[in-house]
């Protein structure tokens, strides 16, 4: 059975990605292909890294319910981070606010300084990094805007 696609242009590649760059926020570092494959194999699921890698790059990929819920259980997030926009919102919210708290000790940091640290990212990101961000932020807008008759 195949997941279904968000609406929007928003793929599970997109969001396998965003993963990755969340686990970036968290723990500074983000996990090469093999980590993640070689800890998904560990928990006897199948998993090769360039099958990974085929998710990771590849719109129209689509790894069915099983393999998706064995990234998801690696990663700690919902199945339906891949489905649902609010459960992906939700997720994201979570793991930068405890990020945030994680570098910072528990610290109130300063607009300045986590506007400077987000600008950062951002510059380490890849072009098609940039791009999916930027879909994801006009998501965001298009649903903060209220519709007029």
């Amino acid at each position: 059975m195949a997941l279904r696609e968000p609406a929007g242009g928003d793929s599970f590649m997109n969001r396998l990605n965003l993963l990755f760059e969340l686990r970036r926020a968290r723990d500074g570092v983000v996990p090469t292909n093999e980590t993640v494959a070689q800890a998904i194999r560990d928990s006897g699921h199948s998993m090769t890294q360039q099958y990974l890698w085929k998710l990771r790059h590849s719109p129209a990929s689509d790894p069915g319910i099983s393999r998706a819920q064995s990234i998801a259980d690696y990663f700690k997030v919902p199945l339906e981070f891949f489905t649902k926009v609010d459960v992906a919102r939700n997720v994201v919210a979570r793991e930068l606010r405890s990020s945030t708290a994680g570098r910072t000790g528990g610290m109130h940091v300063a607009p300045e300084q986590r506007r400077g640290a987000l600008l950062r990212q951002v510059d380490e990101m890849t072009p098609a990094q940039h791009q999916a961000l930027l879909t994801r932020l006009l998501a965001v807008v298009e649903d903060a805007v209220p519709e007029t008759d």
